[in-house]
């Protein structure tokens, strides 16, 4: 199976390449046909930002902020600039947002981010980022642990004097 980075790279490299044709918006979903040389690919699954705002449960103001730090390269425009989203931006928007939910400093998904784009021979830089970035969320995951069990020992403690 295709990684999300291959995916969009591939996707990235269409898009710099092809001459969009036959924009029109239906029900809160845009259909492009997408023309590259010998090569004729419908996008069904291309969403305007409100769209892809629910569907990622992320407001349509940070999906602007994180095209503008950088985290969202190349977002497809329709011709009266518009933003269009496709289904390999929702996977990588889902990946940005497990590394939020997972700690990880914007400044190192901007990081993770600028490598994404440099393309595959990036990826053990990658593989490093997300390794250091493993390593912290187990120790904190070890913390927390910890900070549970220490937690249950004293419910315990009170159950103990109650039922005394």
């Amino acid at each position: 199976m295709m990684g999300f980075n291959s995916l969009s790279s591939n996707v990235d490299a269409w898009m710099s390449l092809c001459h969009m044709t036959n924009t029109k918006k239906k029900k809160n979903q845009l259909r492009i046909n997408i023309h590259l040389p010998n090569v004729s690919r419908r996008w069904d699954d291309a969403m305007n930002i409100k769209t892809f705002s629910k569907l990622s449960n992320i407001s349509a103001h940070t999906l602007r902020y994180y095209e503008k730090i950088g985290l969202l390269k190349r977002i497809s425009r329709t011709s009266s600039g518009h933003r269009f989203f496709t289904q390999e931006d929702s996977v990588w928007v889902e990946f940005i947002k497990r590394l939020k939910d997972t700690g990880m400093s914007i400044k190192h998904i901007q990081k993770y981010a600028e490598l994404r784009e440099l393309g595959p021979q990036t990826s053990v830089l990658r593989m490093q980022l997300l390794q250091e970035h493993t390593a912290l969320l187990k120790q904190k995951i070890a913390l927390e642990s910890a900070h549970l069990q220490k937690l249950d020992e004293k419910i315990d403690y009170y159950h103990k004097l109650i039922n005394e």
